[in-house]
């Protein structure tokens, strides 16, 4: 006969062995990464460690622009189109577009610096333009 000791060392073992909790822990730490670095709202959007969600180059401007991440100027990313005709439209890269915005009068600011200072966004956008995913970030 086992003893009461051998008992509860055999038990403690069993307990141990399917302690779920312990054992979804240990997954956890291992997937972490320790590094305690910050990241700008596009990496934690598009990156596949975090959301790995991609964004359209339009709404990259807003999140860096609400964000305070810096545009890109160099490499036009952003086509605008005047329809009905215009097939080719124009490149602009992301400041561009921002200053190409706020000379048609599309953004009620009136310049780079305003529009940067905003602490509220208001979308008004059509259906199925990622208001949602844009809202939630």
């Amino acid at each position: 006969m086992q003893s009461t000791k051998n008992k509860k060392e055999s038990n403690s073992l069993v307990s141990q062995k399917f302690d779920f909790d312990y054992l979804i822990k240990q997954e956890i730490e291992k997937l972490i990464d320790n590094v305690e670095e910050d990241v700008d709202v596009i990496t934690f959007c598009e990156d596949p460690y975090y959301l790995g969600q991609p964004l359209h180059p339009v709404e990259k401007v807003i999140l860096k622009v609400f964000y305070g991440v810096k545009l890109d100027d160099v490499i036009p990313t952003i086509q605008a189109k005047h329809f009905p005709n215009d097939e080719k439209g124009k490149w602009f890269t992301e400041k561009q577009y921002i200053e190409f915005l706020i000379r048609q009068q599309r953004i009620n600011v009136d310049n780079f610096e305003e529009l940067c200072s905003s602490q509220e966004l208001v979308l008004v956008c059509g259906r199925r333009s990622g208001k949602t995913f844009l809202a939630s970030i």
